[in-house]
């Protein structure tokens, strides 16, 4: 798909499309990930735009060098 020649509209509707899938394959699959969205409070399901990322936490550095085997 070239969606790079797509309206604004489209890329974002195909931006938060890809972000749904990857927030779902998260929850389902790393364990990191699954504590940061209960720690926030803020369920999986719940992330469907892009203005929704601005609910979660960032993902630093420390947080990949202290719990490394999480996101394996």
């Amino acid at each position: 798909m070239d969606i790079e020649f797509e309206s604004i509209e489209r890329i974002r509707a195909y931006q938060e499309e890809r972000l749904r899938d990857q927030i779902s394959y998260l929850a389902a699959h790393s364990p990191y990930y699954r504590q940061m969205f209960s720690n926030a409070g803020v369920p999986p399901e719940d992330i469907r735009t892009l203005d929704d990322l601005q609910r979660l936490p960032f993902t630093e550095k420390q947080d990949l060098q202290l719990h490394h085997a999480d996101f394996l």
